[in-house]
């Protein structure tokens, strides 16, 4: 498959940034017009970043979580899998992290990963200080 060159376009641009463009053409050109000669090469590249983006992922997932279970004694657990993530309190009751206003910016962050990399598909479940569990 040969993939048809592009020149940048500088319409609507400054004179200035058209300066900026022209200056560094290489670089641009190397973003709009990548070497992918070798397909097999590309694919495991982009397979080991997907999976460092998973494992970050989990590991801030995790992180939050466990900032947020220490700083919310009524908190039990957090459980993350199949799509969905909340907290259990000590009545193991669902509390789910769109419901308190402290969990909102938890909630912000974790919808943001799940739109990027699905990250309430890896099963976690763990209290404050526990070990996590993910096969259960």
């Amino acid at each position: 498959m040969k993939i048809k060159k592009r020149k940048p376009d500088f319409t609507g641009y400054l004179e200035s940034d058209r300066g900026f463009f022209e200056n560094n053409r290489e670089i641009i050109n190397s973003i709009f017009e990548p070497d992918i000669q070798n397909k097999r090469k590309a694919m495991e590249t982009i397979d080991f970043h997907c999976q460092q983006i998973d494992i970050i992922s989990a590991k801030l997932v995790e992180s939050e979580a466990r900032k947020i279970l220490l700083a919310h004694p009524n908190l039990k657990e957090f459980i993350m899998a199949m799509g969905s993530a909340f907290f259990t309190d000590r009545q193991d009751r669902v509390v789910a992290i769109s419901d308190k206003s402290y969990l909102k910016p938890f909630d912000e962050m974790i919808c943001r990963l799940d739109e990027i990399c699905r990250v309430k598909g890896t099963p976690m479940r763990f209290t404050a200080t526990g070990k996590p569990i993910t096969n259960w």
